[in-house]
């Protein structure tokens, strides 16, 4: 088996090198460049390079762009390398551009012998096999980079889409910022007999109900108040944007609404606690945090029912590509609705504020709204709910001490029981 290692640092280059000399035959490159002269002669000498081991980031020329270069060569004929991306495990976003881009697989540094063992085992790739002729690329099962790459392949074909902004919570927050009057937000909601049913239930629970039963949409309005409506509205119409009928993946997108309630519901307990004047809208921010795990969910459903695959595809591998590819996702569908720098950067790095060099009060906040849904117990796609605020926010000038944190914990526990009555 032929192998191309690419990097323009020798200490890494080396070490690849010495480690993929096990694998087979091994060839290395210094930058972008030669590592495509080496790619097309190879491949027009008919001894084409089985695995390319190639650097994400290179001065002179990008890995994406050598990928390219890669795969256009091999247009021209029938033979297609395995490309697996060497990265840094901060970057993510350039990961996720890679995958778009046709490579197979990604190894983040610091890597050794038996992560790259078990990487290449996938393709049928193992220590010892010199000749080519006993190499061929096996199919690999299902993975969380395959069904990633599926995804973008369907919706870059049109085969897939993804549902339009949720326009009724919009338009509802366009009268209420516009101070119309509560007629006008009725005329609207009853274009959705879901929610109108949803809001007079919940007019008439135990929470809010008056002396007498509420039976029209515009009295249920009023008895909530504006504020309280319009939550419940966001709430549902995104919820809305990303239901199925299949059991396994609707209990999945329950689980993550829920949890991306609880996370509004705390965002604005701290917004309301701590008096922070936040750039955007405290709830939205909290709802749409995780906009990109449905979005994901909601089309690896379609690809299944669909047939894409020959067998179930496991939750354990349905959860790793929402953990792996969720954050990046979401930045896009947000950027795509139009949303505001801050909510698509909330959404890039709610789960991971060592990733960026600018926290804000709104980050921080969902951040550590994001926690504490796990730790009441919300958690979302078969995600740990063990988390401590005490090495978070907290010590990044959220000032929340133990009496905050305890007036939170009650705000988003009292609000989550009330929406218990139009929560499912």
């Amino acid at each position: 088996m032929r192998i191309l290692v690419v990097d323009d640092e020798m200490v890494s280059r080396t070490k690849m090198e010495a480690l993929m000399q096990t694998f087979g035959d091994c060839k290395t490159a210094v930058d972008g460049f030669q590592a495509i002269a080496m790619y097309t002669s190879a491949y027009t000498d008919g001894t084409p390079y089985h695995l390319v081991m190639l650097d994400i980031e290179m001065p002179d020329m990008k890995g994406t762009d050598v990928l390219h270069h890669i795969r256009d060569v091999e247009s021209q004929g029938d033979h297609r390398a395995v490309v697996l991306m060497v990265t840094a495990q901060a970057a993510k976003e350039l990961v996720l551009t890679s995958i778009q881009s046709g490579c197979d697989d990604y190894i983040a540094k610091p890597f050794n012998i038996s992560i790259i063992r078990n990487k290449l085992k996938k393709y049928g790739i193992r220590e010892g096999q010199v000749d080519d002729q006993a190499f061929t690329v096996q199919k690999p099962p299902v993975s969380p980079e395959g069904i990633f790459k599926d995804i973008n392949k369907a919706l870059g074909s049109g085969e897939l889409a993804l549902p339009a902004m949720p326009q009724t919570g919009i338009k509802f927050r366009e009268l209420v910022q516009n101070h119309a009057d509560v007629a006008e937000m009725a005329d609207l909601l009853k274009q959705d007999v879901v929610i109108v049913s949803k809001l007079i239930r919940h007019a008439n629970s135990a929470v809010f109900r008056g002396y007498e039963k509420v039976q029209n949409l515009e009295k249920a309005i009023r008895r909530l108040g504006v504020a309280e409506t319009e939550q419940i509205v966001m709430a549902i119409s995104s919820q809305k944007l990303f239901m199925v009928k299949d059991r396994k993946y609707r209990e999945i997108l329950l689980n993550l609404w829920t949890h991306s309630l609880a996370c509004a519901y705390g965002v604005e307990a701290l917004h309301q606690t701590l008096e922070k004047n936040f750039s955007i809208d405290p709830f939205t921010a909290g709802l749409f945090h995780d906009i990109g795990a449905f979005a994901l969910v909601f089309v690896i459903a379609a690809l299944e029912k669909r047939g894409r695959y020959d067998q179930p595809i496991a939750l354990e591998d349905v959860y790793e590509s929402v953990r792996l590819y969720h954050t990046a996702f979401g930045a896009k569908l947000l950027e795509k609705w139009a949303f505001e720098n801050e909510y698509i950067r909330i959404s890039l790095y709610h789960n991971d504020l060592s990733a960026t060099d600018e926290l804000t009060d709104d980050l921080v906040a969902v951040y550590f709204a994001n926690q504490l849904a796990k730790t009441l117990g919300y958690a979302a796609y078969g995600q740990d709910a063990s988390a401590d605020q005490e090495d978070g926010p907290p010590a990044m000038g959220m000032q929340l001490d133990a009496h905050h944190l305890a007036a939170v914990e009650r705000m988003v526990g009292d609000k989550m029981a009330s929406a218990s009555e139009w929560l499912n």
